[in-house]
């Protein structure tokens, strides 16, 4: 398995939930007419963390349909989540974790009967209040936001991540962006909002004027790190993504990515700190094994790859890609028993 391929045959396999069911047809007795059973509808997307875009694992999604729940899932590997089987209509997809606000998103089905592909991003339940606004625990930066701003970001936030109206949400932070230009991240939820309205550009440029106006912001280096290695520019995406780990060395999703990026450009020996440090910080993610696993397997560390494999296996035993992955584990096994004879 080459380098550039690893980590994206893995991923791609993971993800790829398989083709839509075809149309079929049966003939109604006494004419010779087929009948059509129409394909169903599907919802997909994944939950995101919207104080810093990690995954949200093992989340409630519940399905809506008029108000009566439909369906529960639970988010697996990094946070997606499906409802299959649907029929035209109008729903509603809420997503619950504790600590952190119930997200409603809308999804209307009702015209055309499609896979409809969403992100869902959640808020802290509570925002902490300082009253003392000379404490060491607010920045001069955050003071100098002007209260006008501050409710219109406040306001877009709850319309695009409580409300799921990225186009109103949009509005209210470029109203904050207006009164404040320097406002980085009102930058990065606008770009979240142009990414949900699929306008990778503008979110493209809303994250780099977050980077431009404060450096020190990890989540817009990592937002941005992941779009330049989306477009296949490896060199300004590791670039990126280590200013983001630089800045918040705890971030999983920077130190993920980074590995990733580095994996393309054939760099292992340097992608395998920042894939252990992913695998140290989120150990439940998916993604994260497979990533260690293609790095190690490279550096011809078989021992550690099996292992990845295995724990993949242990906690996602319904996932499309374990049947594979037994099969690559006995070749493993194999292996390694036969280089220590």
């Amino acid at each position: 398995m080459s380098g550039r391929r690893g980590v994206g045959l893995f991923i791609f396999l993971l993800t790829v939930s398989g083709s839509a069911a075809a149309q079929r047809g049966r003939t109604t007795p006494g004419t010779n007419t087929p009948s059509v059973i129409p394909e169903a509808c599907s919802i997909s997307g994944r939950v995101l963390y919207g104080n810093n875009f990690q995954s949200a694992e093992n989340v409630s999604v519940q399905l809506e349909q008029r108000g009566v729940v439909r369906d529960r899932t639970y988010t697996m590997g990094m946070g997606r989540f499906e409802f299959r089987g649907l029929t035209k209509n109008y729903y509603t997809v809420v997503a619950e974790a504790e600590g952190f606000k119930t997200t409603r998103q809308e999804v209307d089905l009702s015209y055309f009967c499609q896979n409809r592909q969403t992100t869902i991003m959640l808020e802290p339940e509570t925002v902490v209040v300082v009253e003392n606004p000379a404490a060491p625990a607010v920045s001069t930066r955050d003071l100098k936001i002007p209260g006008k701003a501050r409710k219109a970001f406040e306001k877009g936030v709850r319309e695009l991540h409580e409300r799921g109206n990225a186009e109103k949400g949009l509005k209210h932070f470029q109203k904050a962006i207006e009164i404040h230009a320097d406002y980085d991240e009102a930058y990065v939820q606008l770009a979240v909002a142009h990414l949900q309205l699929k306008n990778p550009v503008a979110a493209q440029e809303a994250l780099e004027t977050a980077v431009s106006v404060y450096p020190e912001n990890a989540r817009a280096q990592v937002l941005l790190g992941m779009m330049y290695g989306g477009q296949g520019d490896w060199e300004s995406a590791v670039t990126t993504l280590q200013r983001g780990v630089d800045a918040d060395e705890n971030n999983w999703l920077g130190h993920y990515e980074l590995g990733k990026a580095l994996v393309n450009q054939e760099r292992h020996q340097e992608a395998l700190p920042h894939a252990q440090r992913a695998h140290e910080l989120n150990p439940q993610n998916s993604g994260v094994h497979l990533l260690l696993h293609d790095v190690t397997l490279q550096l011809k560390d078989l021992e550690t790859a099996l292992a990845e494999v295995k724990e993949y296996i242990e906690l996602y035993p319904d996932a499309d890609i374990v049947p594979r992955l037994r099969q690559h584990a006995d070749i493993l096994e194999q292996t390694i028993a036969a280089l220590a004879q």
